[in-house]
């Protein structure tokens, strides 16, 4: 994982821990687990 990649995920498991495991997705903004904060959340595969 990037350097980036793992700031990120730190970041997201302290906003994780404050809002119950549930953190802002990157794309929309919406409140989602912090597994499915990613574009395919919005768009499966």
């Amino acid at each position: 994982m990037s350097r980036l990649g793992l700031t990120r995920d730190k970041i997201y498991k302290t906003v994780a821990r404050q809002l119950h495991g549930q953190v802002p997705c990157w794309v929309c903004g919406l409140h989602v687990l912090r597994e499915e904060a990613t574009l395919e959340h919005i768009q499966p595969l």
